[in-house]
Order: structure tokens, then sequence, then C-alpha cells
């Protein structure tokens, strides 16, 4: 008889279906505390001719292999301050998504500084900035990068770097993260036509009406203009 990879093809009576008791998942279990994803696999029901059982387990292996990629979500945390969020932030997220199934953009909460723009109108700066991406996130914070990034299950820190000065700075901080809690950073470049562009430069225009066009989102330059803050 021939075997195919639909479950229903064959006889499908309770007699001619295959036991598994006894089995072992591919995870290791026993198959009644086999993995769910195990277990929503298709049961292949392969009569006695040796092909039909290898057919039938390659059909299983690729419905389980599938399965279990698609549980597997990579997940990063890109955190920091954005006080404000500029366009240099946006380039590193919108590359980050490439990457990742997953980025959150995390906002830390600094008890030692204050703030030029208040958290919560930097979260919502961050949300509206981000609304065109999938798979993004924003979330603020409290404590340790290191404990927040094992909370919400990311595997890796995400940081742009413009400049070598930046990297010295944040090299010693992946290393230190990598010592505490195995956590790897990865680090993309910035986009040379945004190198120049950081928060603080941003801030200070900001700060005195001028003019942030080719800096920030638009939708944050329309913001601001709509608020008198900054000039056309």
């Amino acid at each position: 008889r021939k075997a195919g990879c639909e479950a229903g093809k064959g006889d499908n009576s309770a007699s001619a279906r295959p036991s598994w008791k006894g089995h072992k998942s591919p995870f290791g279990q026993p198959a009644s505390l086999a993995h769910p994803y195990y277990l929503a696999a298709k049961v292949v029901i392969v009569k006695s001719d040796a092909q039909g059982h290898v057919l039938g387990l390659a059909c299983i292996i690729a419905s389980l292999f599938k399965l279990f990629r698609l549980s597997v979500i990579r997940r990063a945390l890109f955190p920091g301050s954005f006080d404000p969020i500029t366009l240099g932030h946006i380039d590193i997220v919108e590359r980050a998504t490439a990457q990742f199934d997953e980025v959150i953009v995390g906002l830390g909460r600094n008890t030692v500084k204050e703030s030029f723009i208040s958290l919560e109108e930097r979260l919502h700066w961050v949300e509206i900035s981000c609304a065109h991406l999938t798979g993004v996130r924003v979330e603020a914070y409290d404590g340790l990068t290191v404990d927040f990034a094992a909370e919400i299950g990311a595997k890796a820190l995400v940081r742009g770097l413009r400049a070598a000065p930046d990297f010295e700075y944040e090299k010693n901080i992946a290393q230190l993260n990598f010592r505490l809690a195995g956590l790897e950073t990865v680090f993309l470049i910035s986009n040379p036509t945004l190198a120049p562009v950081s928060s603080t430069i941003v801030r200070d225009i900001i700060k005195y009406g001028g003019k942030v066009e080719g800096l920030v989102p638009e939708v944050i330059r329309d913001l601001l203009l709509a608020q008198g803050r900054v000039s056309g």
C-alpha cells in the first residue's frame, strides 16, 4: 500500500493506529509528556513496507522542524533614553527588525539626571515614530538593563555606533553585560548621513526653537511645529 504525508490515508481505525506507549519524543520525553509542537505534528499512518516507514518518518520530522522553528522568537532589546528620539535611532530600529523577529525599544528611567522631555512624552514619541514598523514594541523600565532583558526574554542588545569613541564606551558595557548575564550585544554602524545626529544636538535645537528638519522623524517634527517649539 502507498504511504503518504497526509493523515487519513489508508486504514484509520483504532486497531491500525500506531501505539505511542513507551515511545519517546524527539525531545527525549515520553510521548504522553511530549513537547506540544511534537503532539501537534501530523500523525502519519504507515503500513508494513519499509519505504512507507521512511517516508512517514520524514514527514513527521519536517512538520516538527517547521513548527519548532516558528515557536522560537528572536527578540532583541534596543535600550536608551531617547531624549528625544532621532532619525539615527529610527535607522537602527528599522535595521534591527531585519535581523530579529521582535525588537523592544526600552526607555530606561534615569534617576540620576533630569530628562529634557518627560518619560510619558518620550514613550509617545517613540511609539508614533515606530508605528510603520512591524514587530516593534515600546516599553519603559527601571533597574539594570540586563534584568529587563531577562524579564522580556531578549537574547541580545542592539546598539548603534556613530564613531570610534562610541565603540570604546559601548564595548565596556557589552563586556560587563555578557559577564553578568551572558547577554550578547549586536552593534550596528550608523548610516553615514545620520552619524552627526545626536539627541544632545537635537535637544539644544528644540530648546532654542531651531529647525529639526532631517534630524527627527517627520511625525515628531510636525508635532513640535504644532506646539510652537521649533521653527519651520
